[in-house]
């Protein structure tokens, strides 16, 4: 039997375009023993033409939050639903995007002890019109020291195995991905797949979570907590 890959996408007063967009990108995956699970964050009736175009969705599962938890949990949330269904998980954010063989080419390279990586176009928004760039997610050989110094990687860019010891810290506010992949460093070997496969909007919303909230405050935690440099 092939394994079995969940999709998290939270989602918080997304942009419908964009939203759409992301679904589409998982529906266009060339390998199909996927589910995919949305999980509403603070939803409220004002998306209720998306959760129904959602819905027309083969293998698509939602989640309805009526009140503001933050990304974490809703990823945490995400993980938890019918934790023994599936294999192997990625993240998308609902205004990012994917290739067709983005889960087909990682799963290609994974096994039970990989957390597997690729290379990522990086679109800055704030630029009209948006500019783009290629962030390499580059494993050092001392990735296990490395990480702690600095993120190499983006949580869009990884697929790792469904480990149920290992949660996203509802603590943080900012640099929950580098918290969450520390972990994994913890207890994986990472492998890099050497392609584009994932597509990351950089906003210049100051209402944005990653915009708005304390850097400092959640780096001393970061550093606290995994004794980084």
């Amino acid at each position: 039997m092939s394994d079995k890959v969940r999709v998290i996408t939270p989602i918080y007063r997304p942009d419908k375009y964009y939203l759409r967009e992301a679904i589409a990108s998982i529906e266009a995956q060339t390998y199909k023993n996927i589910t995919h699970v949305i999980v509403w964050d603070n939803y409220d009736d004002y998306y209720l033409d998306c959760v129904d175009y959602i819905e027309n969705r083969l293998d698509t599962f939602q989640i309805m939050c009526r009140e503001r938890v933050g990304v974490s949990s809703a990823r945490n949330i995400g993980l938890d639903f019918n934790r023994s269904d599936y294999n192997y998980v990625v993240y998308l954010d609902c205004d990012n995007w994917v290739e067709p063989t983005f889960i087909e080419n990682l799963l290609s390279v994974a096994s039970e002890h990989r957390v597997v990586t690729c290379s990522q176009n990086v679109y800055e928004m704030r630029k009209l019109p948006a500019s783009t760039t290629v962030r390499k997610a580059t494993i050092p050989n001392n990735f296990k020291e490395a990480i702690l110094d600095h993120n190499w990687i983006d949580l869009g860019c990884i697929m790792h195995p469904n480990d149920i010891r290992i949660r996203f810290d509802t603590s943080l506010t900012r640099l929950v991905d580098w918290d969450f992949i520390i972990q994994f460093s913890k207890q994986y070997r990472f492998i890099h797949y050497d392609k584009v496969l994932s597509h990351y909007r950089m906003h210049n919303d100051p209402n944005r979570i990653s915009n708005s909230e304390s850097f400092p405050e959640n780096l001393k935690i970061i550093k606290n907590k995994w004794g980084c440099k």
